[in-house]
């Protein structure tokens, strides 16, 4: 498999028994890409990414339920289907009783909702590949340019001359452009550990501006709304007043970005943060997001929490058992 970030040899971190590909390193952590792990370079242990932090707080996916959803949709005629449907989409709960109530062939049944999760598996499959393509497209190219115009992306005074180093993390340079910067912040007490990669990032003196790349289907803003409740799908306490869609996820991993480069530098300034989606015909659409600090504050103060409570569990388990 070639390597994504580097045309070096190849360098290895071993930790017990295991040996990691190493794709990216700064001072503090190294980034696998085979593996997707970030791992402190002091004691071994892991960093939770910001992106897999953030989809602890949202609903999962329910493959089950969507899967015999739209095999009964094809199943089905379409005035019964659009009776069961509203109990359905009301409970999001999957009953088997229903084949037998509604005399529905259960091989046939199994075979559409089997056909469905290959085409699930498939399309995200095939989605991350494009993605992976697609970030590393931008990535290289960057790299060997010195003049750069982010006026295109609405920061006019942004744009001129600017450093751009590959593989380089020190956030020491006047005016820098960085490509998938590598960023590892652990708290204090050690007990925290998060680390990231942001796609870009642009120091200009103290103020920062990120911008980060989208090859999804769509950015949505809100969040699925159930009819029956009047409301919409919300992320998980205590994050609750946030709604659960693709693109408040991403307002809080590029917020999540920006509170750790000011965790580790208070004086930068956060100047402007940007999702830009690209679609499959290389159009872009740019999203400003707000700079969500306080839910970010309130997110890792809940997961430190509950970090703190798995440590003690632990440390009684002895004696429980």
């Amino acid at each position: 498999m070639p390597r994504l970030y580097t045309d070096e040899p190849d360098k290895f971190w071993k930790v017990g028994d295991k040996e990691y590909r190493i794709d990216k390193e700064n001072s503090d952590c190294v980034y696998s890409d085979e593996e997707h792990v970030y791992i402190n370079k002091k004691d071994n242990s892991r960093y939770i990414s910001v992106t897999t932090l953030i989809n602890k707080y949202s609903e999962e996916f329910d493959e089950e339920f969507w899967s015999s959803y739209k095999a009964l949709e094809e199943i089905m005629d379409g005035d019964t289907f659009s009776i069961l449907k509203k109990a359905l989409l009301a409970t999001k709960k999957f009953n088997p009783k229903i084949l037998k109530k509604f005399q529905i062939d259960e091989e046939l049944f199994v075979q559409k909702k089997e056909e469905i999760i290959a085409q699930y598996n498939a399309t995200r499959n095939e989605a991350c590949e494009h993605g992976t393509a697609e970030h590393l497209r931008k990535e290289l190219s960057l790299y060997g340019k010195h003049n750069f115009d982010f006026g295109r992306y609405g920061y006019k005074d942004l744009s001129g001359e600017y450093d751009c180093k590959k593989n380089y993390y020190e956030l020491d340079l006047e005016r820098s452009v960085y490509p998938e910067f590598l960023i590892a912040v652990t708290s204090r007490d050690g007990i925290l550990k998060v680390s990231g990669q942001i796609d870009c990032l642009i120091k200009n003196g103290n103020e920062i501006t990120i911008l980060d790349w989208k090859t999804n289907r769509e950015i949505k803003k809100e969040s699925y709304y159930n009819r029956n409740t009047k409301q919409h799908q919300m992320m998980k306490f205590p994050l609750n007043n946030i709604q659960d869609s693709n693109y408040w996820h991403y307002a809080l991993q590029l917020s999540l970005y920006a509170y750790l480069l000011q965790t580790l530098h208070p004086e930068f300034v956060i100047k402007g943060l940007k999702l830009i989606h690209i679609n499959r015909e290389q159009k872009e659409t740019e999203y400003e997001v707000p700079y969500l600090k306080d839910d970010v504050e309130r997110m890792l103060k809940h997961y430190k929490r509950q970090l703190k409570i798995e440590q003690e569990l632990d440390r009684l388990k002895p004696a429980i058992e």
